[in-house]
């Protein structure tokens, strides 16, 4: 009997011996100590309604995740079978950055390490197509019309004591490029490395470098440093290039070092060495083979002020003028669609009128389309986007869809309009506090 209550406890312990061992290799798993890795997400901003992708390693199940984006709960999440991948579906509502927190509610992972920054920031545009929207904030502080550029996908808006910013997120945020540059009449020109030149009243010409350094570069024009360059363009290395200068004398280089004058400065805009009458106040450079620059005639004792366009086509060897019958007038706004075919508004003071005229030719001839008139002598702007022409007035915006024929008026805003610019598909209009956004698709 002993024997066989001994073999009995022999049995039952080595039955329970083999439960507990099996629970434990069943709870392993569960036991296991893991490290999520999150490596690198897909964008840093998006519109709302795409996805982002953020990749690492050992990502749980979807149960045990909660992202937000700022307050927002995003609800759709999805996790790769392997483990390796996390899509968001960026959400709408928002249009700026935010800090992108991820929440994981898993016993079996322990640690999490990021080779991403933290915190995370996240951007999102919440695009209405067909809409205007209205942002408080605006790029730059104006007190003079200054034309926004596209470079590289970049769009740069001059200021006046703020010097250019940049955006390379549609106006998500800006940042600093230059304190020189294009304030009043001047030009500048910026690389995709974010290198370039850069030009104002009182100095003539200023290097910028990769790391924001600037470079005098004035000297290569004295005496006359303080005259702008009211056009500028220079190769993708910022070598070889042409500049105009606002009393409309011309230079050339091909190493940025030695500039060679090919056209002398007009006649009487110079009085001296450190007084000067700009003549030409505005520009438009489609390369460095096509470019136009707007101003007038300088005013004389035998003829009023005439508008008038200092200008190369096909050839920068060759630099011709044409001037417009319109007494007491001045060239405000130029731009071209192709190397031929262009625009360009006249603005007639006594009559507080500004004129729309086009060319076929390059230039060498312009037709009278139409006129607009002025409440206020305000700098107007004009762009071209895509197949339609804008032109800001004061606080007024007016378009046409048929080649300057016809304009209707497309938009009111609180403010002046100071600068536009299109890029992607939309257009900005800045105003003194506020960034307008217009999405077309």
């Amino acid at each position: 009997m002993k024997k066989m209550t001994l073999f009995l406890v022999i049995v039952l312990l080595s039955v329970l011996s083999s439960c507990i061992n099996q629970e434990e290799k069943n709870i392993e798993p569960e036991q296991l100590d893991k490290v999520i890795t999150l490596n690198s997400i897909s964008k840093k901003w998006g519109y709302a309604g795409e996805y982002i992708t953020i990749s690492g390693e050992n990502f749980p199940e979807k149960k045990y995740i909660e992202i937000y984006l700022g307050t927002i709960l995003i609800e759709d999440v999805s996790v790769s079978t392997n483990g390796k991948e996390i899509t968001i579906h960026l959400p709408h509502n928002v249009n700026k950055y935010e800090t992108l927190n991820i929440k994981f509610h898993s016993s079996m992972y322990v640690n999490i390490h990021y080779n991403l920054p933290k915190p995370i920031q996240l951007g999102v545009i919440d695009k209405k197509v067909g809409e205007w929207q209205v942002f408080n904030y605006a790029p730059s502080d104006f007190t003079y019309n200054t034309p926004a550029k596209v470079f590289s996908n970049r769009i740069f808006v001059p200021g006046t004591n703020t010097g250019i910013h940049f955006t390379e997120d549609e106006g998500l945020s800006w940042k600093y490029w230059s304190s020189y540059g294009a304030i009043s009449e001047g030009d500048f020109i910026v690389n995709d490395s974010l290198e370039g030149y850069a030009s104002r009243i009182g100095e003539a010409l200023w290097y910028i470098s990769k790391k924001g350094d600037f470079i005098n570069k004035q000297d290569v024009f004295a005496p006359k440093i303080g005259i702008p360059m009211i056009a500028m363009s220079f190769s993708k290395d910022l070598k070889k290039g042409v500049l105009v200068r606002s009393t409309g004398a011309v230079f050339k280089t091909n190493d940025a070092e030695n500039f060679q004058q090919i056209r002398n400065d007009e006649e009487n805009t110079i009085l001296n060495d450190h007084q000067y009458s700009n003549l030409y106040e505005t520009s438009f450079v489609w390369d460095s083979n096509n470019i136009w620059c707007g101003g007038f005639d300088f005013i004389k004792s035998s003829h009023p002020r005439k508008a008038k366009i200092l200008y190369c086509n096909v050839t920068n060897d060759i630099w011709k003028t044409y001037t417009f019958a319109e007494d007491y007038s001045i060239v405000e706004n130029i731009v071209f669609k192709s190397s031929l075919e262009g625009f360009c508004t006249i603005y007639l003071p006594k009559t507080n009128q500004l004129k729309i005229f086009k060319t076929n030719n390059g230039g060498d001839s312009w037709e009278s389309l139409y006129v607009l008139n002025k409440s206020y002598r305000r700098h107007s702007n004009m762009i071209l986007a895509d197949a339609t022409l804008y032109i800001s007035i004061n606080n007024q915006l007016y378009k046409s869809t048929d080649n300057g024929v016809s304009w209707l008026l497309e938009y009111t805003t609180d403010e002046y309009i100071q600068s536009m610019a299109y890029f992607n598909s939309c257009i900005y209009l800045f105003t003194y506090t506020k960034t307008i956004k217009k999405y077309f698709k």
